[in-house]
């Protein structure tokens, strides 16, 4: 910030450039330093009118002043828009990159676990449905699958994660609305949103064969059509669907699917997953990793998903010689209560024994039992 007599030489400046006398401005009066220089420019630059006979001069000095800023900011903005246009450009790129990998390495068995989802898509990708909604708990695979298959059907999709509004939507359905797959993974707001909602719901059906999807709005935002044919597909992928009217909706408008691999089937995957290249470990390392995650898990041990085998390996990168240490504290604690079953079954002499001892250790009933039970089973369960 410029102090007061700083100023002052600006406004002097100023004065002769205009041809008026400095000494007919009292400057040390004029000039308050509590202001900042625009302000007392501001102050000056009337008084300079006053006392010039080329008022006219000053005035189209101000408006070109105006106008030059204003450009400069077009200007900035202008920069700060292509470089952000950059940023995605790049962050595309690489991320195609990982494509190749995908679509050159595959395993026959962890197919065979996604063998309808798999269908599913494929028939997303042919034309034969128009959507098709892929959920499961986070962790199974879900994205990887569905990625995989479009890339070896050759499918023309683009792939979108985060947060999406329902402008920003509307243009990502309007700028791939032509023979084009839509992914949406796990993207938040779809399906809570009523706009959003309202769109989809446009994008995925109609009564004729064209479905219309419109923006209905006064914002002065829109910079593209209000209304167009969507000719394209679309495919989520998501942990679970909001439990509404809203949601049954959308599923009863696609084709959709439930993957809940069990304990043992994710030990499988992960051993298959292991058998393929990697970049910084070979297949023997990576089996040792799996065989670690057996030995210390169970179908107790809560967050067992491929995601862990991925973690663990990074640790195993990180400290080849503390990775167990620090993998058994990512590991977490075990299901108390389907411990207790387990336990229960074993050293129990009848069932009469079993449901004492559960409802003396828990305080729960017997039908609580069965269902732990239950549970227990299914996760034991290879399909």
């Amino acid at each position: 910030m410029m102090n007061k007599s700083e100023q002052i030489k600006k406004f002097k400046q100023m004065c002769e450039f205009y041809k008026i006398p400095t000494d007919l401005i009292d400057f040390q009066a004029e000039v308050d330093e509590k202001l900042n220089y625009e302000e007392n420019k501001e102050k000056i630059e009337q008084m300079i009118s006053t006392l010039s006979k080329d008022n006219n001069r000053i005035e189209g000095d101000k408006k070109t002043n105006k106008k030059t800023i204003k450009d400069e900011k077009r200007e900035q903005e202008r920069i700060i828009l292509e470089q952000l246009r950059k940023s995605e450009q790049y962050t595309e790129k690489e991320f195609e990159k990982s494509f190749k990998y995908l679509k050159e390495n595959d395993s026959e068995i962890i197919n065979n676990f996604f063998k309808i989802p798999i269908n599913f898509i494929k028939s997303v990708s042919q034309g034969y449905n128009n959507s098709f909604i892929f959920l499961g708990k986070q962790g199974q695979g879900k994205s990887t699958i569905t990625l995989q298959t479009l890339l070896k059907e050759n499918s023309n999709f683009i792939y979108k994660q985060g947060f999406l509004t329902p402008l920003s939507l509307y243009k990502t359905l309007y700028d791939n609305r032509q023979d084009k797959i839509l992914v949406f993974d796990d993207v938040a707001g779809l399906v809570s949103n009523f706009y959003s909602l309202s769109l989809i719901l446009s994008a995925l059906w109609s009564a004729t064969d064209k479905r219309k999807v419109s923006w209905n709005s006064t914002s002065g935002k829109l910079e593209i059509p209000t209304e167009f044919i969507f000719n394209s597909k679309i495919i989520f992928i998501a942990n679970k669907i909001p439990n509404n009217e809203y949601a049954e909706v959308v599923m009863s408008r696609c084709l959709n699917y439930e993957i809940n691999l069990s304990y043992r089937q994710l030990l499988m995957m992960m051993t298959e997953i292991a058998k393929l290249p990697h970049k910084k470990l070979n297949k023997e390392e990576r089996i040792a990793i799996v065989d670690f995650i057996k030995e210390h898990t169970d179908e107790a041990t809560k967050g067992i998903d491929l995601r862990l085998q991925k973690k663990i390996e990074n640790l195993y990168l990180y400290d080849k010689e503390n990775w167990e240490e620090l993998s058994l504290a990512l590991l977490g604690k075990k299901d108390k209560k389907i411990e207790l079953v387990k336990k229960l079954l074993l050293t129990s002499s009848g069932i009469k024994e079993m449901l004492n001892d559960w409802k003396q250790e828990t305080g729960l009933s017997k039908s609580q039992f069965y269902r732990y039970k239950t549970k227990l089973e299914q996760e034991r369960v290879v399909a």
